[in-house]
């Protein structure tokens, strides 16, 4: 009984006594983590009638994958695919998909690197104001762009703005 009391701290408040090489390391606080750091973010193209009909977000780290999607999309049959060394780079497509009217758009409008290898890149969708004058047909809105560095590891946000998109 009473080595229970000494464990516990005797009763004029002094430390528990505790036998040789069972101290508590002391505290430490991990290391913040890094703050994101911006990524360039090149425009390589865009359009409002991708051939591919459905909304997608993707990572082309290889040469034959991004031919073949850019065969499948482009607007322009006679259109080359854009140059993109895929040992020194990324590319990334987003696709909105079928919209009601000619003023939608979207843009890949930020990257950032997470400091672990892992970079998010934002796409805005641009929607029309509710007053403005859109022609009627369906399209198909497309960005394509480029990131420094092969092999990326990327995520994607979204958000949504107002057309007409910037830049």
């Amino acid at each position: 009984m009473l080595a229970g009391c000494l464990e516990a701290g005797g009763p004029d408040g002094a430390p528990p006594v505790t036998s040789p090489g069972t101290a508590t390391p002391p505290a430490t606080t991990p290391p913040a983590p890094p703050e994101p750091t911006p990524v360039p973010l090149d425009t390589l193209a865009s359009g409002q009638q991708a051939q591919t009909r459905e909304a997608a977000r993707l990572v082309f780290t290889e040469r034959d994958a991004f031919l073949a999607f850019w065969n499948a999309t482009r607007e322009d049959e006679q259109e080359p695919a854009p140059a993109v060394d895929f040992d020194e780079a990324t590319a990334v497509a987003a696709l909105l998909g079928p919209k009601p009217n000619g003023c939608w758009a979207v843009r890949m409008t930020n990257a950032t690197d997470d400091g672990y290898g892992a970079t998010t890149v934002e796409v805005t969708a641009y929607r029309p104001p509710s007053d403005q004058m859109c022609t009627s047909v369906i399209t198909y809105p497309w960005h394509v762009a480029s990131l420094p560095g092969a092999q990326r590891d990327v995520t994607w946000t979204e958000r949504e703005g107002t057309y007409p998109p910037s830049g």
